[in-house]
């Protein structure tokens, strides 16, 4: 299974860690090249996989317009969540694999954020409206890319 491609890629893997604008992973950078990896061997060097939330796309930039929108988190396990936050973030994944947002969240996400302004924590809120709208594009291309193999399954017997 490798990373996705675009927007309606299924089977794929996505991945992002979200930081401030001016971030700094660096912590996080030496954790990742000191843990094993799937094949065994300690990940040192390889790439960090970062997917563009915004645009669905490995790597790159995605504008503020393009941005669906964030759902800022709540303090209360059974308050309702707030309306989203569209065009609040331009997002690009940068050559060392984590992704910035342009500008910082704001005091909403504030609560939980890691040092170097990480953001990691807020992943899903800060592109709520996003990955719900591609959620919905994917199961659609799945379901038309598999159409005819399920339409010949024989169904439960009568």
């Amino acid at each position: 299974m490798g990373a996705c491609e675009n927007a309606l890629d299924t089977g794929c893997v996505l991945s992002w860690q979200s930081f401030g604008e001016a971030g700094n992973p660096d912590y996080m950078i030496k954790g990742y090249q000191n843990q094993v990896g799937l094949d065994g061997q300690l990940k040192g060097q390889s790439p960090m996989l970062c997917i563009n939330p915004i645009s669905w796309q490995p790597n790159g930039a995605a504008p503020r317009s393009a941005h669906l929108g964030s759902v800022p988190p709540v303090s209360q396990p059974d308050a309702a969540l707030p309306a989203p936050l569209p065009q609040a973030l331009a997002a690009e994944c940068r050559e060392n694999g984590f992704l910035y947002l342009s500008p910082d969240p704001g005091d909403a996400f504030n609560r939980f954020l890691m040092p170097g302004k990480n953001y990691h924590v807020y992943d899903i809120h800060l592109f709520a409206m996003d990955i719900r709208a591609n959620a919905r594009d994917r199961i659609k291309a799945w379901l038309l890319k598999h159409a005819t193999a399920t339409a010949l399954q024989p169904g439960p017997a009568q």
